[in-house]
């Protein structure tokens, strides 16, 4: 069960981190470039605003696996959203697909982010030796989540005609897009 967890989470993770760099940067690219053309400040305060709204999202996330749905299929369902926010960022075009799928991609983030952890501390009993060993395995995977992130990230970079890595460690963000290669 702590591997499923471990999993769910970094699948979170890597929806909710490798985005942010390919998206910002899709923003404010021209559409010449395949971008939307937005103006690179706008473009940073949205996604300054859907990491915000991530955090603001866990508490709904908190509220409603307490009061209505439970951990487990708050997480089920946070899940689901952050699918459906990937394929509306995918097929629906322009700032429709943008504004429909940080939605759903936040909401989605805010509930994982809410239940994950508590999932984790229910697996065994205060006094079990192996709730900590759990915890530090599930933290220990939470906080290395850049390494395997690198190469995915790079390679969907690449298919937006951006050089590799720069979603991940933001090392080409100053590049201007017309310098790109």
């Amino acid at each position: 069960m702590l591997a499923n967890l471990f999993s769910v989470e970094l699948w979170g993770r890597f929806s909710f981190y490798g985005m942010q760099g390919i998206v910002l940067l899709s923003m404010y690219f021209a559409t010449t470039d395949g971008g939307l053309g937005i103006d690179r400040a706008t473009a940073a305060g949205i996604v300054g605003a859907y990491g915000g709204a991530v955090h603001l999202f866990a508490i709904l996330g908190g509220g409603v696996a307490d009061r209505l749905l439970g951990s487990e299929r708050t997480m089920f369902l946070s899940g689901v959203l952050i699918m459906a926010g990937h394929v509306s960022l995918s097929l629906v075009p322009a700032v429709a697909g943008l504004t429909i799928g940080r939605v759903l991609i936040a909401i989605g983030s805010g509930g994982l982010k809410a239940t994950i952890t508590g999932l984790v501390g229910a697996l065994h009993d205060r006094q079990d030796p192996r709730r900590d060993a759990g915890f530090s395995i599930f933290f220990h995977g939470r906080e290395h989540r850049r390494t395997p992130r690198a190469a995915p990230d790079g390679l969907r970079a690449e298919d937006l005609g951006l050089p590799p890595g720069a979603s991940t460690w933001a090392s080409d963000w100053p590049r201007s897009p017309s310098s790109r290669p």
